[in-house]
């Protein structure tokens, strides 16, 4: 950890929570003494599959770089090519060395009982070779169809296993959707379908981009035909039905399309990577096939891309070094002082009038406005009230509105209580009160309420807050509208 970057701290932190762990094993009442755990990691925890890569990231650097490595967390498979069987069989055997070295400078124990030895060979001659690869003086199992992360492998790669695997696996599953399509107490087509799909279409799709698009037109069709099948069981169609009535009733693709849209995504996927990707020169790389007749991926997908326009590669942004070595967010500056911002009575009447707004959709049984918000605005309006009788009374900036305008405007962050003033069949008599009072509001000033944001990083809002807060704390009832700061200001 600490040759890839990580800070000391984080270091410190793993070492100090996998040091001194016990276990202690319980059987009914009788629990047994404590044991040390001295190395592992503790299973179940979501550190410990990203602390076992780490541990053996080195692990690929021991290899020649003609070598194909291909590894996923515990799983590991090497192969190597070459012009006869002899030599390949000699260079495996040197690379399968270095990593018994290397597992034995790690402390790590190898199950070689799972360990198998695969040969592939488009010559019909060599069908019967067996590759003999020793660990540990003991020679590896042949398996002429290996599986490697659920993917089956035949001798001439053309995945005939893998769909034949896949077949057989739908095939139990459907006699699954035959038991609940019953006529008369069976599930619904469309609980069928979503069955049909996670049992089925899911496992027929499973890294479908490595292996469909080399299949042949008799293993397509193969598969085709077994999702047939399902869709007959969730459509209860007789076999004389057309195809195209069954998918089409059942809501279903026909599998082929599936696999193919599967291979177009991933290679467009890989098209958008950088460049210095593996996967993106794989996709471009120029390959030489050995059966001109045989299908494969490029083929099929590059045309598709360039027809829609998705061969240049798009944009890609990556980070050049690990998450813990990036620069914090920078964030925008404070302002020194909340009143250097603070906006001005005009600014706020453009401001809420264009953004501002009024939701009409409240009803009686939501939640009642607060009592807080309601006295608030009554003290506004019998402020404003005073207002009409004086010419030369400041406007409150709580009312957001000069004497010579013929609207005021009364800003609230209380969307409960201006949703309840624009109901107007509110059954509160707090709220019916006010509402008649707002439309007795003399002519020909108009009195609008508005609710704004509150808290949304409004310059001053602080300001206001506390403005707010001690305009309450006062006596307003017999105070005549003046200049004072302790009248300017009311709570909004």
């Amino acid at each position: 950890m600490a040759d890839l970057g990580v800070p000391y701290r984080f270091i410190r932190w793993i070492a100090n929570w996998l040091t001194n762990r016990t276990a202690r094993v319980r059987i009914n009442n009788t629990i047994g003494r404590s044991r040390t755990f001295k190395e592992g990691l503790p299973q179940g925890s979501v550190l410990s599959p990203l602390l076992f890569i780490i541990y053996i990231n080195d692990l690929l650097d021991k290899f020649n770089d003609s070598t194909l490595v291909s590894a996923y967390a515990d799983d590991l498979a090497l192969a190597c090519r070459g012009r006869n069987k002899e030599e390949v069989e000699s260079r495996l055997q040197a690379e399968v060395e270095k990593f018994c070295r290397w597992r034995s400078e790690a402390h790590l124990n190898l199950n070689t009982t799972k360990c198998e030895a695969s040969f592939f060979s488009l010559d019909s001659a060599e069908a019967k070779w067996q590759p003999k690869i020793l660990i540990n003086g003991a020679t590896l199992k042949h398996n002429p169809t290996p599986t490697f992360l659920g993917v089956s492998f035949d001798r001439q790669l053309t995945f005939a296993e893998q769909a034949k695997k896949v077949r057989q696996t739908m095939s139990k599953r459907t006699n699954l959707l035959r038991k609940l399509s019953g006529t008369s107490w069976g599930w619904q087509p469309n609980d069928l379908r979503t069955v049909y799909i996670a049992t089925q279409r899911s496992l027929a799709e499973y890294a479908a981009p490595a292996w469909a698009p080399w299949l042949a037109q008799t293993h397509l069709k193969s598969l085709e035909t077994t999702q047939l099948e399902a869709a007959r069981a969730i459509t209860h169609h007789l076999r004389s039905t057309p195809t195209e009535a069954v998918l089409h009733e059942a809501h279903l693709t026909p599998l082929s399309s599936r696999l193919k849209l599967q291979a177009l995504l991933k290679a467009d996927a890989w098209n958008q990577l950088p460049p210095s990707d593996p996967r993106h020169r794989l996709l471009y790389e120029n390959v030489k096939m050995r059966l001109q007749k045989k299908p494969d991926w490029r083929s099929s997908t590059l045309p598709r891309l360039t027809a829609l326009e998705l061969h240049t590669p798009c944009a890609y942004s990556s980070h050049p070094c690990p998450p813990w070595l990036l620069p914090p967010p920078s964030k925008p500056p404070l302002p020194q002082s909340l009143n250097t911002c603070r906006p001005s009575p005009k600014e706020i009447r453009q401001k809420s009038s264009s953004e501002a707004w009024v939701n009409r959709t409240y009803r009686s049984s939501q939640m009642d406005p607060p009592k807080k918000a309601l006295r608030t605005v009554v003290q506004v309006l019998s402020s404003l009230r005073r207002l009409q009788s004086s010419t030369n009374g400041m406007v409150p900036l709580a009312a957001a509105a000069a004497p010579t305008t013929l609207k005021s405007i009364i800003l609230s962050d209380c969307k409960s209580l201006v949703q309840a003033m624009g109901n107007t069949h509110m059954q509160d008599p707090a709220i019916r009160r006010l509402q008649g009072d707002i439309a007795l509001f003399p002519p020909p000033k108009r009195l609008q309420l508005l609710w704004i944001p509150g808290h949304c990083n409004i310059c001053g809002n602080d300001l206001a807050d506390a403005l707010a807060k001690l305009g309450l704390l006062d006596d307003q009832t017999n105070t005549p509208p003046g200049r004072s700061h302790k009248t300017c200001h009311h709570p909004t």
